[in-house]
């Protein structure tokens, strides 16, 4: 039973987009990749990060909280660590993979 008229308000379900199918590769054998991921949510930022191997399996994931800041501070925040993390544990071959395109910009092209 529909019970939204009986209070006399109407009901809009917005649509929701499909997903998006997203392909990544994975690095070449012997080396690993680093898959991080900076975001502001109320203020707050962070990021997220995974290092895989050659078979796309998980060597290390983890999570790093910067208090307030931009994003691309989030997203370089999330990239430096990632790279700090790998040398720690001694991989030095990476492949850094990162969603914002202005974070890659700043690494390859210094600003």
């Amino acid at each position: 039973m529909d019970i939204v008229p009986l209070f006399g308000i109407s009901l809009t379900i917005p649509s929701i987009p499909p997903p998006i199918l997203a392909y990544w590769h994975t690095p070449p054998v012997g080396s690993y990749k680093i898959k991080t991921d900076g975001y502001v949510k109320d203020g707050f930022a962070s990021g997220r990060e995974i290092i895989l191997d050659s078979l796309g399996q998980c060597v290390l994931a983890f999570f790093s909280s910067y208090g307030e800041c931009l994003i691309l501070e989030a997203e370089l925040g999330a990239i430096l660590d990632g790279i700090i993390l790998a040398q720690r544990i001694v991989i030095s071959d990476l492949c850094i993979e990162s969603n914002s395109t202005l974070a890659i910009h700043c690494i390859t092209r210094g600003g």
